[in-house]
């Protein structure tokens, strides 16, 4: 018979492949689960009476815990919205967890935005500094497309260089859950691409597929679109941290100041409600 920390370990795992192969969540999402979760029966070991725990219990202590840390409220309820859904995963599976978690109520931060028509002409400004970039031209095609465009992270990493066409300004888009859009972008925007993809891209890996690769021939990966828009604040003189989130929110509010519908905005962004895109309204005014 399997002791507690073997039961949930074993339930883990089910719950991380349950997220990855069904509900098809960002790598980011399952990564940051399984690291909690993990935390979370770690705990077990500290405790003298086991066999009398309960998942239910060993869940609502952990809680507790977190709720008295030093943790922002945002990533207590980050963590919360975890074992929520973990909870709901076992009952379905018809291991009955009675607990109901919480998450705590915090003010939601204003997002940081720019004016895109300021940023679009800093980013000319970069040409003169582009000896401080290794691979300034995929940089600038890379910034010029999260403008334009509004992607996630992960979206821009994961396309195909198929997924452009340059003549009729669009890119065909694939969120975690494989739901396609198609976006479209200006012809500023593709003369970087264009650059990009006839002077820099043949000197990586030509049999690879993926559009943005790095100097070994590899797909780009989160971390290095996050330097990238680092060395873009340095380049600029930001202070501020500059995000692909960032750029999403600039790119969302910007279409509402020049009339979008919030259905509009919605879709583009790959959004599921209009919810998400109302909190915009106030800085578009």
């Amino acid at each position: 018979m399997m002791t507690l920390v073997e039961q949930l370990n074993y339930y883990r795992d089910q719950f991380i492949e349950y997220l990855k192969v069904e509900q098809k969540k960002s790598m980011h999402t399952y990564v940051s689960y399984n690291l909690d979760l993990g935390k979370c029966i770690k705990t077990i070991e500290s405790i003298k009476d086991k066999k009398s725990l309960t998942i239910a219990q060993i869940l609502e202590n952990y809680v507790k815990e977190i709720c008295q840390s030093n943790l922002t409220k945002s990533s207590i309820a980050r963590k919360i919205s975890c074992f929520s859904t973990f909870v709901r995963f076992l009952n379905a599976k018809g291991i009955v967890v009675d607990i109901t978690l919480y998450r705590p109520q915090f003010k939601e931060k204003a997002p940081l935005v720019f004016s895109m028509d300021k940023i679009l002409k800093m980013l000319e400004n970069t040409i003169n500094h582009k000896n401080k970039a290794r691979c300034y031209v995929r940089e600038r095609a890379i910034w010029e497309l999260l403008c334009a465009t509004g992607m996630r992270c992960s979206e821009i990493i994961a396309l195909k260089i198929d997924d452009i066409c340059l003549q009729e300004y669009k890119v065909a888009v694939k969120d975690s859950k494989n739901v396609a859009r198609m976006l479209f972008f200006d012809q500023r925007t593709a003369t970087f691409l264009k650059n990009y993809l006839e002077k820099e891209r043949p000197r990586y890996n030509p049999k690879e597929t993926f559009l943005f690769l790095n100097s070994a021939g590899n797909r780009l990966t989160r971390r290095a679109i996050q330097r990238s828009l680092k060395l873009l604040a340095k380049l600029l003189n930001i202070e501020a941290e500059i995000t692909p989130h960032t750029l999403r929110h600039s790119y969302a509010t910007n279409l509402l100041k020049n009339g979008a519908s919030l259905e509009q905005i919605k879709n583009n962004l790959g959004l599921r409600t209009c919810e998400t895109v109302e909190k915009y309204v106030p800085y578009a005014k």
